[in-house]
């Protein structure tokens, strides 16, 4: 286990190096803990209406730690909906089975 984390870690480092050599832009949100910290914040909260949303837009320095990973927010956008699919139909499964319990009670 120790390992695996600490081969994501260095995947995560040399892209983000790779990124700032390529661009110049040598920014402190482009270490390990600070990006880390800065992709924690993309998240998706269930609205009253009962969908899942994005808690706000991707911003700009969300945007630059994504790019070096050839992640654009057009993605992000697609992922979320795909998620929010997933999860409709996980909650309509989740109604249907309890319906049939209570029919069959």
């Amino acid at each position: 286990m120790v390992r695996n984390l600490r081969f994501l870690k260095i995947h995560v480092y040399t892209s983000l190096i790779d990124y700032s050599v390529k661009s110049g832009n040598y920014n402190n949100y482009l270490t390990v803990p600070a990006a880390i910290g800065e992709l924690e914040k993309i998240e998706m909260i269930c609205r009253s209406d009962g969908i899942y949303r994005m808690s706000h837009s991707v911003t700009a320095r969300e945007k630059i730690i994504l790019e070096a990973f050839d992640i654009d927010e057009e993605h992000v956008k697609r992922e979320v909906c795909e998620i929010q699919e997933k999860l409709k139909r996980s909650n309509e499964e989740s109604k249907n089975d309890s319906s049939m319990s209570d029919n069959n009670a």
